[in-house]
C-alpha cells in the first residue's frame, strides 16, 4: 500500500524511462574522477561562459559534509531545456559550432560520480528553474524509476511558473526535505548568487567517499586546490605520479588546448598553461593523414547498420515494454516492476547507443571528402624532465595524456625521455567516448599513435638538458 501511494503521489514528477540504478551503472563510467569534474567544466563552456567558479561550502545544516559547486555566467536553461537533463542521450548542443559533449550525458555521469545528489539552479528569460537529481531520495522511499522535480519560478515575483500547484508543491517539498536547503526561502536564496541575467549553479552533495569512508576528493591539504586522493589515483593512469592526476588546478590548467573561459577554482584563478607552447626547444610539423579519409566510406556504411541494428533492438525492447505492461492485471507487483526495470534499462543503454552512432555517422559524412592535416607539436618538458608522452586533444579538449607509444616505452632510448608530444585530433575524424577518457575507434587510435611516433622519430629527439631550466610560465 505504502509503494501505491508512493507511486500515486510522485507520478506526476518528470520521469526517466529507466531504473534508478542505472544512475550508477553510468557514473562509474569516470575512474578518472577530474574526469567527472571536467564534464561539468565542459558543460559551462558549451553553454558560452565567461567565468566558472568552483568552490566548496558546507550545507546549511552542516550534515553531510562539503558541497561541491559549479556556478558558472553561461547562457542558462529554460524550464524545457532542465527537464530534457533526464533524457539519457538527449543533448541540446546539437547546432553549436564544435561543442565538446555531445551525447548528452555528462551533467548525469559526471555529477552522480562525484556525489550522491546533485541539486541544479538555472536562470534564463526571467524564469528561475530548480531541478533535484537524488539517489538518497530513491533510496529512502523506495522509488525504482528516475523521478525528478524541476519547479520553475518567475524570477521578478519568485512565484510559480504554471498552473498546476499541487505538482509544485510536491516537488519543492521533496527538494527541501532531501537537498541541504530545508525551506523554500533558502531554495529560492540560491538563485541570488546568478548575478547576471543568465548562468547555472550545480551542486553536489553527499560526495562520494573511499571505502574507508573518506572522501574521495580532498579539499583540505590546498585550500585553493581539489586533490584527488592517492589510493585511487592510479586508476586508468598510464603514468601515476604526474602532477595532473593529482592536483585538479593543474589538471584544469591544460583541459583546454585553446581556453577561452576563465575557471576560478577555490576563490583562485587556474592559470591556463597553452602545453603545445610552453616546451622548451619546441617543433611544430604539419602531417597529412590520409588514413581517417580512406576509411570514411567503410565507416559510414558501418554506421549505417549498426544504426538499423540498433533501432531494431530498441523497438523490439519497447514492444515487450508495453507487452509487460498490458499484460498485467497488477503494475505494481513487485516481480513485474522489476522485469520492466530491467528492460528500461537495456532501452536507456540502446538509445545511448544509437545517439553515439548517429553522431558518428553525420561526422563522417561531413569529412568523406575531406583529408585531415594533423599538427603535432613535440618539445622537452622542462618542468617535469622524468615525465613524457602524448596529449591527445580532440574538439580542444584534452582526452589522453602521457601516453606512451614506440620510442617513449622504450627505457634504453634516453634521446626520447622527458619529450612531450602534443596533438590536434579533429572531433570530426576522431570521436572520443562519451566520458571523453578514450576514443571510440580503437584501431584508428592505433594508427594514430603510431603516426605520431613516427613523427616523433624524425624530428631526432631533443638533446638532453643538463641543467634544469626555469620554470615555464603560463598565460592567466
Amino acid at each position: 500500500m505504502l509503494l501505491l501511494k508512493r507511486m500515486d503521489e510522485y507520478g506526476s514528477l518528470n520521469t526517466a524511462s529507466l531504473g534508478t540504478e542505472y544512475l550508477m551503472t553510468n557514473a562509474t563510467t569516470h575512474s578518472f574522477i577530474f574526469g567527472a569534474m571536467a564534464e561539468l567544466v565542459d558543460n559551462a563552456r558549451d553553454a558560452g561562459s565567461k567565468t566558472l567558479e568552483i568552490y566548496t561550502e558546507e550545507s546549511e545544516d552542516r550534515s553531510g559534509g562539503p558541497m561541491l559547486c559549479f556556478k558558472d555566467d553561461g547562457c542558462g536553461m529554460s524550464k524545457e531545456e532542465a527537464e530534457s537533463v533526464i533524457v539519457f542521450g538527449s543533448s541540446r548542443k546539437t547546432d553549436q559550432e564544435e561543442p565538446i559533449g555531445m551525447y548528452g550525458n555528462g551533467l548525469k555521469s559526471g555529477s552522480m560520480r562525484l556525489g550522491k545528489d546533485m541539486i541544479l539552479f538555472t536562470k534564463k528569460d526571467g524564469v528561475l528553474t530548480c531541478l533535484m537529481i537524488s539517489r538518497t531520495f530513491y533510496e529512502a522511499e523506495s522509488v525504482t524509476q528516475i523521478k525528478v522535480p524541476v519547479p520553475s519560478f518567475h524570477a521578478s515575483t519568485k512565484t510559480m511558473v504554471g498552473s498546476d500547484r499541487k505538482k509544485h508543491s510536491v516537488e519543492v517539498s521533496l527538494i527541501t526535505k532531501y537537498s541541504p536547503f530545508k525551506t523554500e526561502l533558502s531554495l529560492l536564496s540560491q538563485f541570488n548568487s546568478l548575478k547576471g541575467d543568465s548562468g547555472t549553479l550545480v551542486i553536489i552533495y553527499n560526495l562520494s567517499t573511499t571505502p574507508n569512508g573518506e572522501l574521495e576528493l580532498d579539499f583540505s591539504s590546498d585550500p585553493v586546490d581539489i586533490k584527488a586522493s592517492v589510493q585511487l589515483d592510479h586508476e586508468n593512469s598510464e603514468d601515476d605520479d604526474v602532477i595532473e592526476r593529482r592536483s585538479f588546478r593543474a589538471y584544469a590548467s591544460i583541459l583546454y588546448k585553446s581556453p577561452r573561459m576563465k575557471i576560478i577554482l577555490q576563490k583562485k584563478r587556474v592559470r591556463t598553461r597553452l602545453l603545445a607552447y610552453s616546451l622548451y626547444l619546441p617543433k611544430r610539423i604539419l602531417v597529412n593523414y590520409k588514413s581517417f579519409k580512406n576509411q570514411n566510406e567503410r565507416q559510414i556504411n558501418e554506421a549505417k547498420k549498426q544504426i538499423e541494428v540498433t533501432r531494431r533492438k530498441l523497438t523490439e525492447i519497447q514492444s515487450q515494454i508495453s507487452t509487460v505492461t498490458k499484460n498485467s492485471s497488477n503494475v505494481a507487483n513487485r516481480n513485474v516492476m522489476m522485469q520492466v526495470r530491467r528492460l528500461q534499462n537495456v532501452e536507456a543503454e540502446h538509445q545511448q547507443q544509437l545517439a553515439e552512432r548517429q553522431g558518428i555517422m553525420e561526422l563522417r559524412k561531413k569529412q568523406a571528402k575531406k583529408s585531415e592535416q594533423l599538427e603535432f607539436h613535440f618539445g622537452l618538458n622542462a618542468n617535469e624532465r622524468y615525465h613524457d608522452g602524448i596529449f591527445f586533444y580532440n574538439s580542444d579538449r584534452l582526452i589522453k595524456m602521457y601516453v606512451k607509444e614506440g620510442t617513449l616505452q622504450s627505457k634504453e632510448e634516453i634521446t626520447y625521455r622527458g619529450i612531450i608530444a602534443v596533438v590536434s585530433v579533429p572531433k570530426s575524424s576522431l570521436l572520443p567516448t562519451h566520458n571523453k577518457q578514450d576514443f571510440n575507434d580503437h584501431a584508428e587510435y592505433k594508427k594514430l599513435k603510431k603516426c605520431v611516433d613516427q613523427a616523433m622519430q624524425q624530428t631526432g629527439g631533443v638533446p638532453l638538458v643538463r641543467r634544469r631550466s626555469t620554470r615555464l610560465g603560463g598565460r592567466g
